[in-house]
Formats: C-alpha cells, structure tokens, sequence
C-alpha cells in the first residue's frame, strides 16, 4: 500500500493542533469505517451529516502566481448546508506540513457582498473580504457534497471522521451561490479525512490495514479543476 502521508492542521480555537490525514474508500468501507469509529468512541462519539455546497477561491484561470508569502500560503472557500442561511467564511493557512483555520459564520446572504467589493468595516467577514481583495482571488469551483461526520475520543484524544460523498462540482459562475453541478467521478466514490491528536490512533491504523485503504489522490477542488479543464488554484499551490 502507498506510503500515507499526514498532515497537522488546527481549527479554530478547538484544539491547538490536529494531523489530518485523506483516503479514498468504497462506499462500503467508509460504511465500515464509520461504524468501527463509532463503536471504539463509545458513548462519547456521536454523528452528524449534511448536504453542503463550497465555493472555493482561486487565482484567475492564466493568472501568474504571486511571490510566496505568509499571506499567500492561505487558502480561502466559503460553505454552507444545503437549503441553510448561514455560511462559514473559511481561511486555511498552510506551513510546511502544518495546516490551521480560521472560521467564521455569517449570514448567507451576505456572501454576495464579497463579489460586489462592498468594505464594510463592522461586518463580521470584513477580514475574509480583506483577504479576497489582497490576495486577488475569485471563485473558481463550486462543490456540493454529503458530508457524514463522526466525532470521537481515541485513545484518551479528539478524533474526528469526515466522509464525503456523492460530490458534484462545477467552475463557478462568479459568485452565484447556487447553479447546475456535475457529479464528480471520485476514484472510489468517497473522500475521507481523519483528524486527529498526536499520532495516527492504533485503532484506525488497523482499519486502514484491515480495508485496504490508500491515500487520496487529490481533494475535491483539485479533481474539479481537473474535470472542469481548469489549470487556476490557490497561489502556491
């Protein structure tokens, strides 16, 4: 099995730093893997799942990418559930193997204010509209997905599961929220993220072991871009 490569990420104020890592599995495995995640959590694990969209920010398609910087090792996308009215404001920060994030939710329809190059210093996503405007960035992908989320403590440390399914995607069309979409042919059909304290818990490295599982080819913005015969990205990428 290919060599798994894992990565640090922090989110928000939750925990200091988190490794991630992405695979790619059956739609069955990742049935298996949920279930096995869900019964080694015990009674602190629980579940979540939901129909999302994200729109993610890139360079322009024949843009020339900036000199690397701090600022632009960030990665910006905006999500929000299916039929929702809120949205998180998503910026990635990236270090070497080290990821964090920083989120914020606003109202849904406040999203489009960022196309319109409002600046309004009171808003709560001024910052995020700061970075957009900086970093020169416009929507590239749009992705719609269900997402199942498994939240558990392994091994006395946070670990969380997200599995990603029946994704659609298609290049954005500026910043309308809301367009036809193409299903994306995700090799194996399901993307999968672990993220975790420390290092990889045993119990997933058995699971892993046990089904077969290989790390994912790319993303799903990267498969997108891809699909859609884009070469745009995020600067630095």
């Amino acid at each position: 099995m290919e060599a798994l490569r894992i990565h640090e990420v922090s989110i928000t104020s939750r925990t200091p730093w988190l490794s991630t890592l992405q695979l790619a599995a059956s739609a069955e495995a990742a049935e298996r893997l949920i279930e096995r995640s869900m019964a080694m959590g015990a009674d602190g694990a629980h579940t979540s799942s939901a129909r999302l969209r994200c729109l993610y920010l890139g360079l322009p398609e024949g843009a020339a990418a900036p000199p690397r910087s701090k600022q632009n090792s960030r990665r910006l996308r905006i999500r929000w559930e299916v039929g929702g009215c809120e949205a998180d404001l998503i910026q990635q920060s990236r270090r070497r193997e080290m990821e964090r994030e920083r989120v914020m939710r606003v109202p849904l329809a406040e999203v489009e204010m960022l196309g319109a190059g409002s600046q309004h210093p009171v808003w709560d996503g001024a910052w995020f509209a700061q970075r957009v405007h900086a970093m020169r960035v416009v929507p590239v992908i749009l992705a719609e997905f269900h997402r199942t989320k498994v939240h558990a403590t392994l091994n006395g440390a946070q670990a969380d599961l997200v599995v990603d399914t029946d994704v659609q995607a298609a290049a954005a069309n500026a910043w309308t929220l809301d367009h036809s979409l193409e299903h994306l042919d995700v090799p194996q059909g399901c993307l999968l993220k672990m993220s975790f304290e420390g290092a990889l818990p045993s119990a997933w490295k058995e699971i892993i072991r046990d089904l077969g599982l290989a790390p994912a080819r790319a993303g799903k913005f990267r498969m997108a871009l891809e699909a859609a015969g884009r070469k745009a990205g995020f600067p630095n990428a």
